[in-house]
């Protein structure tokens, strides 16, 4: 009897443990820093936002405003935070905040002054970086970052690389919850103005989502359709540009960049202009999404192969995150993501090198709420937080080449709202 006690404890004890243990790693030490975005264009043809990114970087959250985001080029621009596993030496400009991440920081009068978002009322890097994103925050990103969106259990997490700072779940009474909710009342009223159907498919996910009445947090709904989920295209169909095809549209860079040659699609323009095209054969019902791709050709001394989510024509050259795999033959390919505001790009995670060898493998961006991460096959290569760019529901492809002769080839494109309630979801395919 006592030894059946005994294994019954170790196994309760068993089960708290794996449900108590966070997903994400921590690192022994990280040292933390608000730092400055600064211009890239070394490459001309592929200039975009950078932090201070070195070999033990962990990774980093853009705290900019969406007016700063969508600036090409200038001054350095304040801030971003940003962990190392090695402590550097602080600046004006580069601020060290410590190596705890609950523990009180230091210079908070500094670090307060370089934001200008007034006095927190916490001050750890956890603290400082849920005011950023919560009280602080503006739904419109026009003031400051916009807030946080909350997961399907009303929980918001950030992350620094594989560090987690928090994760808090909301209160729907609390000023957190209402500015989030306010993020999706702008993108519904966004979306319902030039596609209306597609705002209640938003609605119906909504409701999906957190298990409630929508109409309750979005005011002025029409209606609520149930999702549909997938889209797909194989490009089995005879040699012409991508966009010649109804289901397709430019939104960034060269119309001519993207061409279906044997029923695969190939980026062989040497214009080395960075280009995105979305498909728009129809809408996701929610910007919970994932894009996928079969990475079938790679080939040539210097060029980028992309996936996209949450692609918008939302300015000159559109809005959107592409996950970005990076050969140069004179040094192993990187992983990275990047987001374009106004098409303006910023490098928003580490990167990660590797040489990549043998295709095809899948390539696969998700968005889900504020993080994002980039997949090689089931691999998870490199992620981050970011709230910028919410309300787009269409997912594409990104490439840039420089050279003539360099392919990059694409198959089998798939974009798919996340799985919220798998019994209940309404699985529409696209030829």
């Amino acid at each position: 009897m006592n030894k059946f006690r005994l294994v019954l404890f170790a196994f309760i004890v068993g089960i708290f443990l794996v449900i108590a243990t966070p997903s994400l790693a921590t690192h022994d030490t990280t040292h933390f820093y608000i730092s400055e975005w600064r211009w890239n264009d070394s490459n001309k043809l592929d200039s975009f936002w950078q932090a201070n990114i070195t070999d033990d970087s962990v990774g980093l959250i853009d705290l900019r405003t969406i007016v700063q985001m969508s600036q090409s080029g200038g001054a350095n621009q304040c801030c971003l935070l940003i962990g190392y596993s090695s402590e550097k030496t602080s600046t004006p400009t580069l601020i060290y905040l410590g190596n705890s991440i609950d523990g009180p920081i230091l210079n908070i009068s500094d670090v307060e002054s370089l934001l200008q978002q007034g006095r927190f009322t916490r001050t750890s890097v956890s603290g400082i970086v849920r005011e950023l994103f919560g009280a602080k925050s503006d739904p419109t990103g026009q003031t400051a970052v916009k807030p946080l969106i909350p997961n399907s259990r009303k929980v918001i997490t950030a992350n620094i690389g594989n560090v987690r700072l928090f994760t808090d779940r909301l209160a729907t009474s609390s000023i957190d919850w209402h500015k989030a909710m306010s993020v999706l009342q702008n993108d519904y009223d966004r979306v319902k103005f030039s596609e209306p159907e597609q705002a209640l498919r938003m609605a119906g996910y909504w409701k999906l989502k957190y298990g409630f009445d929508i109409r309750t947090e979005i005011q002025k709904l029409d209606g609520i359709r149930d999702p549909k989920t997938v889209v797909m295209d194989g490009f089995n169909r005879p040699d012409e540009q991508v966009d010649a095809n109804a289901n397709w549209t430019t939104i960034d860079g060269d119309a001519a960049s993207f061409d279906i040659v044997s029923n695969v699609v190939e980026r062989t323009d040497d214009s080395g202009t960075l280009t995105a095209v979305r498909y728009d054969g129809s809408a996701l019902s929610s910007d919970d999404m994932y894009t996928e791709v079969e990475l079938v050709e790679f080939s040539g001394s210097i060029l980028v192969a992309g996936i996209g989510t949450r692609i918008n024509d939302g300015g000159d050259g559109g809005d959107y995150y592409f996950g970005r795999l990076f050969h140069h033959f004179s040094q192993a390919d990187t992983w990275r993501i990047h987001k374009v505001i106004n098409g303006t790009s910023s490098h928003i995670s580490t990167e990660l090198e590797e040489s990549t060898t043998g295709v095809p493998f899948t390539l696969k961006l998700e968005s889900d709420g504020s993080n994002h991460e980039l997949f090689k096959g089931a691999v998870s290569k490199v992620s981050v937080t970011d709230s910028s760019i919410t309300g787009n529901n269409y997912g594409g492809l990104v490439g840039l080449d420089t050279f003539t002769g360099r392919v990059a080839g694409y198959d089998d494109f798939e974009a798919a709202d996340l799985a919220v309630a798998p019994d209940r979801r309404v699985f529409i395919f696209y030829p």
